[in-house]
């Protein structure tokens, strides 16, 4: 396990947090809260998911060793909630550093389901309609927060069959 250190310089004090990169970062995220109370009221309104979070709300439907892949069964996936997991699995891999890009083209997408563009097309543009999905650039597309959210709670206990309230 990699530790990491963050030292911090702040109003002629220095504060020093070490531990795995979650731990750090939640302690300073509690040392900024403390210091600004109302980050805290900016953090409660944010839309945001730790990695523990998202891991938790995929296990056994992606693996990430060596790289992100899907277990899930594609299957029983509408191409709607397909285009939501590809961007998942491209989002993930950008951020464990095996992707220089967080984002997949329409054609890439189309690729990987195995479906038609004008399909693919038609449920990107749901899924932006929805704040699913944004647009980063020309022709590439990338899950946000929300549309991981949605995933994670939705999707994803109805893939494990679970009930979802």
């Amino acid at each position: 396990m990699s530790v990491v250190k963050v030292k911090v310089s702040f109003e002629g004090g220095e504060f020093e947090f070490s531990g795995d990169v979650e731990q750090v970062l939640r302690s300073l995220i509690k040392f900024i809260s403390d210091v600004y109370p109302t980050f805290s009221l900016v953090r409660n309104l944010t839309l945001s998911l730790d990695l523990e979070e998202v891991s938790k709300g995929l296990k056994d439907l992606i693996a990430v060793h060596p790289e992100p892949t899907v277990l899930a069964d594609m299957k029983k996936l509408t191409i709607y909630e397909g285009c939501l997991l590809v961007l998942i699995v491209k989002y993930l891999a950008y951020l464990f550093g095996k992707s220089d890009k967080p984002s997949l083209s329409l054609e890439e997408i189309s690729g990987r389901l195995g479906r038609s563009k004008s399909s693919i097309s038609a449920r990107l543009s749901e899924l932006q309609n929805s704040y699913l999905v944004e647009k980063v650039e020309r022709g590439e597309y990338r899950v946000t927060s929300k549309g991981l959210k949605y995933f994670i709670g939705e999707v994803a206990p109805r893939l494990r069959g679970e009930r979802v309230e």
